[in-house]
């Protein structure tokens, strides 16, 4: 497998403690209120939504840190409800996944976690989901990079 290095990814943010099993409920309307927050700051979009998972161990019952976030191109005259921070580069590796959210562990993380355990790699406990085209939960055409941090 090869890794890449991403760029720093200026964004604006909220942050949560979420669980796998409660995920869905954990996000609930988070996106949709932090875009409408920077379309009402009229931030000029630089990229889909990126969203973070921290200290993600794959255990269903423990919780981590969720990081849902927008780039921008330029946040220095935002005045919203939100973060304004710098997602750092990341060595990952990445793999995309087309389908709906509810299959996303099964036939997406699953499928590349174990050929990342097959390849040597040491997974770090960060991971990243690129919404490169979302039309909805349940949507068969979601698009999502997802990013596997390694050491």
């Amino acid at each position: 497998m090869e890794t890449k290095q991403t760029q720093p990814v200026n964004v604006i943010a909220v942050s949560k403690q979420a669980t796998l099993k409660t995920i869905m409920a954990d996000i609930g309307d988070l996106p949709e209120k932090l875009m409408a927050d920077v379309n009402q700051q009229n931030l000029e979009m630089d990229g889909p939504m990126i969203f973070v998972y921290e200290g993600c161990t794959g255990d269903c019952e423990s919780p981590f840190e969720l990081k849902i976030t927008q780039p921008v191109k330029n946040s220095s005259d935002y005045k919203g409800a939100y973060e304004v921070t710098t997602l750092e580069p990341f060595k990952c590796v990445e793999r995309t996944y087309q389908g709906n959210m509810n299959d996303m562990g099964s036939k997406g993380y699953d499928p590349f976690i174990a050929d990342i355990e097959k390849s040597g790699l040491t997974m770090t406990d960060q991971c990243r989901e690129i919404y490169t085209l979302f039309e909805g939960p349940d949507s068969d055409s979601n698009l999502t990079e997802l990013q596997m941090g390694v050491a």
